[in-house]
């Protein structure tokens, strides 16, 4: 009879712990339905996003993939690029996110990945147009930002100012001087091989070349 009461007591035992589980796993599945992850702070929801909630991380992507499309257009100047490059920065998120250890704000990390992933990008793209798989005049824009794409915080403005100026004077050159001058001091193409490229005569690409150095140095004279 001893015995009989002690497996008993056992069975209601574990049966009381089942519905305790039960009952705790349908309450934290209320409360997690209930979370608005709207309203969270940035580090809150890294936090839920650290525990697997697909939710936090749905509205991770909403609250910051304008943001991080704009920060890799900046660099990129292509939509296409862009696009890619914060698909790779989501992914790198995604991944990272258990990682992070909130030493520094989650922007700030966000960011720093971003930039990372829209300079692979960057670099991927020059070694496609530098190798002839990607045409000049289709991504002039990209050619264009290619000497400055990382400014640092303190020196946006000069920065800004500065690519623009560069931009303006590429810009001014005629067609047949611009696409030497980037080949040469964008990519550092051997003018026989540039030569090879746009058609014409060494000689020829040397004469591009110098008129095309001398204009910048006009346009650029009081830019430091």
């Amino acid at each position: 009879m001893l015995c009989q009461c002690s497996v008993l007591f056992v069975v209601r035992f574990e049966i009381d712990i089942i519905e305790v589980t039960e009952q705790t796993r349908s309450r934290e599945v209320a409360m997690t339905r209930r979370v608005d992850h709207r309203s969270m702070d940035d580090a809150d929801l890294m936090r839920c996003i650290q525990k697997d909630d697909t939710r936090a991380f749905d509205e991770f992507v909403r609250r910051y993939i304008p943001r991080m499309w704009r920060s890799c257009f900046r660099i990129l100047r292509n939509n296409e690029l862009a696009e890619d490059a914060v698909q790779d920065a989501l992914m790198s998120v995604h991944k990272g996110a258990k990682r992070f250890e909130f030493k520094s704000s989650v922007g700030t990390w966000v960011f720093r990945i971003t930039r990372n992933c829209a300079l692979m990008v960057w670099r991927a793209q020059r070694s496609r147009i530098a190798a002839g798989h990607v045409s000049i005049d289709s991504h002039e824009s990209l050619l264009l930002h290619i000497t400055c794409p990382l400014p640092q915080p303190d020196d946006k403005l000069f920065a800004k100012e500065t690519g623009q100026k560069i931009a303006d004077a590429l810009n001014a050159l005629p067609e047949e001087f611009r696409t030497v001058f980037i080949l040469r001091h964008v990519f550092g193409m051997p003018t026989e091989e540039i030569a090879k490229r746009v058609g014409v005569s060494h000689g020829a690409t040397k004469s591009r070349l110098h008129r095309a150095l001398l204009r910048m140095q006009t346009r650029l004279r009081n830019v430091r």
